[in-house]
Order: C-alpha cells, then structure tokens, then sequence
C-alpha cells in the first residue's frame, strides 16, 4: 500500500488529500478546529508508522510522518503558498523534534523566518526558469480503444534532494511575483523542442497555460517563431486554458485562442464543468474540445448527481461538435462508466502514471485526430 493510501484511508470524507511531489503531502480540513486538527494529525502520524513497520532485515528500515498543522484563522497570509510555507515552517519543527510527530505553526515564533522563506522560494523559481524546471508527461487515451492519442506535459520542480516538487508548491508564488508568463514560454518552447528531437512522434504534446498568457504579448511570437525555426507541425502543439481563466477574461480569451488556431495548433478548454454556468463561452472560443474537470470525474461512480450532469453535459459537447476528455480517471469502473456515457478520451492513474519523457515518444500507431 503507498503512502498516499495510508492517508487517505485515515481521512473523513470531507478532508482532501493532494500529492505535492515527491514525499510531500498537503491535507485540507474544511472547517476544523484546533482540536479536530490535533486528532487528524496525530491519526495521520500513527498510521504512517503503523504501516511501514520494518521487516526485521537489515535492508528494511521504519518510516515516519513529520506534519506541520496550519490553522486558517490563524494563517499569516490567507493564500495558497502563504499557508503552504507555513505549513513547511511547522513540519521543519515536527522534525527537528525526532519526526513521527505534528507541530503548529505559530506566527509570533515563525514570522522572521516566514520572510526569509518567501524569499527563499521567489529566488528557488527565478534559478529553475535556468535549470530545474522538469517536465513528466501522462498520457491521454482514446476511452473506446485504449490507443493513447496525447500526452499532456506537467510543470514539476527539481527539489535540492532531487524529488520533482508538485506546481502547487511554487506556482502561486511564482503568480504573485510575476514570474509565470517565463514559465509559460519555458513550458511551450520545451514542448516543441522535444517535438523537434523526435521527428517521428506522431502524438500531441499538451500544454497547460496560465491566465497570464492571456495578456502575455510574448507567448504567441515565440511560438510561431520555434515552430518555423524547428518545422515541427504546429497541430502536435496542443494549448490547455483552465475553463475558470477563460470564463473570467472570455475577451482575451477568445483572441489567445484565435492567434492559436491561426498557428494551427490545438486548442481546449481545461477543467470543464467546474464552472457551472452559462455555456455560450464554449459556442464563443474555437476549441476542439474540453476536458472535464478531475474532481467531477472522480465523483461519478457513487454520486448520481455527477454522473447524470457529466452526461449532460458530454451531450451538449457533442451538440456543438466538440470532443470530450475525462481527466482524474484513476480505476477501470470509473473508465468503463465514462465509455458508456460517450466520453472521447481519458487520462489518470489507470491510464497510466506521469513518466519521465524519455518513455514518452515509443513507437505507436498514429494518433486519432481531436477534431470532432
């Protein structure tokens, strides 16, 4: 059993676990107290250890949990990576104490050190645009076939011990100081690059985008410019834009993906369906298709609600000529569920695990094209 599992089965289910990269973990209470917070955390901490008992060889060792309890109310800074740092600040003092513990960040004893953190990481980002950025890709298969007809590329970051750390870790900081257009640039010009290296891959590299390329001037330029300097075919570039990014700035939005499909790359709708709404953005954006929110997905099996929405909403797709892609797909009942329903295309642990890219471009029949 992995660690992930571990936590997961000591959780309520309303706690959400998510994984930052390497042996990091980040756990949300939604509305608990301090006392709530200190059962949770001791049951997480017991759990890891009761599970990775050693063997008794001299090869097997005991792991432990170091976890670092951050409470809202009481968070310097209501963000995502303000309470991420803080969270860190704590778990360094559950292990400077000997590990297999929890501690509490307290922010009259962890305020200087707050500061030099943030700094830490501002300049962890501005180094990496240079040299530990880290792409792995996860490929996206046909839900009839099995036949993978994408890879989406994921943002990681080369941690000082070598472990990929998760974007959730340093992309709102890197938001928050202006830094995630480079990373934008960084994640495209890298895709086709790659592309490039191997001539005879027939399937799209995808790419998620921030909202920042939205009004970044440089994206688009650099793009066409790498896609003519290399001859790779502009439709084995595949842009992704958060569904929520372009709801929000359907203007800008509408004209990022226009200069895209001028270029002649792919261009989709990520995260669909998180926005529940209005759907005249999806007639207004010339996608191919959307790809529909994980954590809806994931629901589909035991709540009915979700499954009969996510129905829906692959008829209205349809209707419109779109294709669809179910994201968080992570066990063959939720992917037989999603065939039946008429989902196009799948991607997550059962499809298969985010692998360092030399494993990506096999050789493989060409890929089904997106277009409906």
């Amino acid at each position: 059993m992995s660690v992930g599992q571990v936590l997961q089965r000591s959780l309520r289910t309303t706690d959400t676990l998510a994984r930052r990269g390497g042996d990091v973990f980040a756990v949300l209470l939604p509305k608990a107290d301090r006392t709530e917070a200190e059962i949770v955390g001791d049951k997480l901490v017991r759990a890891v250890r009761e599970a990775t008992t050693p063997l008794g060889d001299a090869a097997s060792r005991s792991v432990t949990a170091s976890v670092g309890v951050v409470l809202l109310e009481g968070a310097a800074e209501l963000t995502a990576d303000g309470v991420l740092i803080d969270a860190e600040l704590a778990t360094g003092d559950a292990k400077a104490a000997g590990g297999d513990r929890f501690a509490f960040f307290q922010l009259e004893r962890h305020a200087s050190r707050r500061a030099l953190a943030r700094r830490a990481w501002i300049d962890r980002i501005g180094d990496a645009l240079d040299d530990s950025l880290a792409l792995v890709a996860q490929p996206i298969a046909d839900a009839q076939t099995g036949v993978v007809v994408a890879h989406e590329l994921l943002l990681q970051m080369a941690g000082e011990d070598g472990a990929l750390i998760a974007p959730a870790a340093f992309v709102p900081t890197a938001r928050k100081h202006g830094l995630v257009a480079q990373m934008d640039r960084w994640v495209a010009r890298r895709a086709i690059a790659l592309l490039a290296q191997r001539p005879q891959a027939t399937t799209p590299l995808a790419v998620q985008v921030s909202a920042g390329a939205l009004a970044d001037t440089a994206l688009i330029p650099d793009v066409a410019d790498a896609l003519a300097e290399t001859g790779v075919p502009a439709d084995l570039l595949w842009f992704q834009l958060s569904e929520a990014f372009a709801v929000a700035d359907l203007p800008r939005a509408r004209a990022f993906a226009e200069q895209v499909t001028q270029l002649g790359c792919r261009f989709t709708l990520d995260g669909f369906g998180a926005e529940l709404g209005n759907f005249a953005h999806l007639r207004e954006l010339p996608s191919e298709g959307v790809t529909f929110d994980a954590a809806l997905v994931r629901r589909c099996v035991t709540s009915a609600a979700d499954r009969m929405m996510i129905e829906a909403l692959v008829r209205a797709v349809h209707a419109l000529g779109r294709r669809t892609i179910a994201d968080g797909v992570d066990d063959a009942e939720t992917h037989a569920l999603l065939r039946a329903l008429g989902i196009d295309a799948v991607q997550g642990r059962h499809v298969g695990e985010p692998s360092q890219l030399a494993q990506t471009f096999v050789a493989a029949p060409p890929a089904p094209t997106l277009a409906a």
